[in-house]
């Protein structure tokens, strides 16, 4: 879990959080959705809820787009 300290403070977010920050980071719709894949991916290996896995679209999306990304 990642931590950040502002003002004194330590905050930790989790990794939901984290993806909503990406709002801030200004990032292209292209990272912004291979984000949110990314997301959908680690909730449903953490909490095996089926409402977390990929439809057919974003699993050929993510195909596709990770040989781009190494």
């Amino acid at each position: 879990m990642p931590t950040f300290i502002n003002k004194g403070k330590v905050i930790s977010l989790s990794n939901l959080q984290c993806i909503q920050l990406e709002l801030f980071l200004n990032l292209d719709d292209e990272s912004r959705h291979f984000i949110s894949l990314g997301d959908k991916l680690y909730n449903a290996g953490t909490y095996r809820k089926e409402h977390y896995a990929l439809n057919d679209n974003e699993y050929k999306w993510i195909k596709e787009n990770y040989k781009h990304t190494r």
